[in-house]
């Protein structure tokens, strides 16, 4: 989260001296809508690598072993009958 902050941060400081030459009001207001494109590049970006850090982190053959899994560990702590 505080990647996308800074980002923002840093994406309205660059739009702000980007627009600048055109005018002190055009910079102002044009500094929100580069500050909220980085941050919404950064949030992309932090999404995308989550989504491959879980697909690096599944065991192969998932659906046997989790279900097996999911099963012993019921089977365990289920009250004796």
């Amino acid at each position: 989260m505080l990647f996308i902050v800074v980002s923002g941060v840093i994406g309205a400081a660059a739009a702000l001296i980007m627009l600048w030459h055109y005018g002190a009001l055009i910079a102002v207001f044009g500094a929100p809508l580069g500050g909220g494109l980085f941050a919404a590049l950064a949030a992309m970006w932090l999404a995308r690598r989550a989504a491959s850090d879980r697909e690096r982190n599944v065991p192969q053959g998932s659906d046997d072993k989790v279900a097996e899994n999911r099963a012993s560990r019921m089977k365990v702590s289920a009250p004796p009958e």
